[in-house]
């Protein structure tokens, strides 16, 4: 089955080869240049982040650009995000962002809540290890 959308049906501009392979097609796109930063716009420091919420960054100086142009609607906002980017943009610690929101606006449903020996701590999420506990305040 070929697929529909040609290499010459896209700009010329952007340098698209393509090589006819055994049973396929490989079409090579190389990534847009990013553009530069606006005016406003510049990375969130890690440090900016309310303290409670910078444990999940440990070892973080600062978010990346999608990450810092989407944090405060994840962190501060019970809105639905819908965030479509590529593989290795920063979903991941957007979803973290979320998680934390969710984790300080609904604190009895925090994994951990109420289980005893946990001397006023509430265990977080675990993803890629980077929250390990968060305080109960």
């Amino acid at each position: 089955m070929r697929a529909s959308t040609s290499a010459r049906a896209l700009p010329r501009a952007l340098s698209v080869s393509r090589a006819a392979r055994q049973g396929y097609d490989e079409v090579h796109v190389p990534a847009l240049k990013p553009k530069p930063f606006g005016e406003d716009e510049r990375l969130k420091e890690i440090s900016e982040l309310p303290e409670w919420a910078r444990k999940a960054f440990a070892g973080m100086r600062s978010l990346n650009r999608i990450q810092s142009r989407v944090c405060n609607a994840a962190l501060f906002s019970a809105e639905n995000l819908l965030l479509c980017a590529p593989t290795g943009a920063g979903k991941t610690n957007v979803a973290m962002l979320a998680i934390l929101h969710e984790a300080r606006a609904r604190p009895s449903r925090r994994a951990g809540a109420g289980v005893p020996g946990r001397g006023g701590r509430h265990w977080g999420c675990q993803a890629h290890g980077v929250v390990r506990h968060m305080d109960a305040s």
